[in-house]
C-alpha cells in the first residue's frame, strides 16, 4: 500500500487525521493521569491475574473491549491509505502493553536514569507522538 501524507489521510466524517492530534494526546493524558492516580489498584489486578487464570481471563476480555476504539481507528487509517505496519487489531494489542510499561516505568517507578525528570506533558507528548508516527510514518 501507498503512504500517504498525515494532511490526507482521513478520519471518520472527513476530519483529517492532523485534526484529530489533540484528541489522541486527550485520551492518552487520561491513560497517563489515571494510572498515575490508581497506581496500586492497576498492580494489583496484574499480581492477581498472575495468579488466577480465570481472573486473568476477564481482564483479558475487559483489555480487548477497550481496545476497540483503536482498533477502529487503525482499521479507518488503513482503509485511507495508511501503510500501517501490521494488522490493526494486532498493532491495538501492542499499545496497550507499551502504554502500561511506561506508565508503569515513569509513572509509577520513578522512571530510567536519565538524569532529569520526565514532566506529565513530556511523557504524554512522547506516548502521543509514538502513537501517531509509530503506526504511519515520520513527520511530513
Amino acid at each position: 500500500m501507498r503512504r500517504l501524507p498525515p494532511q490526507r489521510v482521513q478520519h471518520r466524517d472527513g476530519v483529517p487525521c492532523h485534526v484529530l492530534q489533540p484528541v489522541r494526546r486527550a485520551r492518552v493524558a487520561t491513560y497517563w493521569h489515571i494510572y498515575r492516580a490508581h497506581l496500586p489498584e492497576i498492580q494489583a489486578l496484574g499480581q492477581a491475574a498472575l495468579v488466577d487464570p480465570e481472573f486473568a481471563e476477564r481482564v483479558a476480555r475487559i483489555r480487548h473491549a477497550q481496545l476497540q476504539t483503536m482498533r477502529e481507528h487503525l482499521q479507518r487509517l488503513q482503509a485511507a491509505g495508511s501503510d500501517l505496519p501490521g494488522d490493526p487489531a494486532v498493532l491495538a494489542s501492542a499499545f496497550n502493553p507499551l502504554l502500561e510499561g511506561f506508565c508503569t516505568v515513569w509513572a509509577g517507578g520513578g522512571g530510567e536514569p536519565i538524569g532529569r525528570v520526565l514532566g506529565d506533558d513530556e511523557a504524554i507528548d512522547t506516548l502521543t507522538g509514538l502513537l501517531r508516527h509509530g503506526l504511519t510514518g515520520p513527520r511530513p
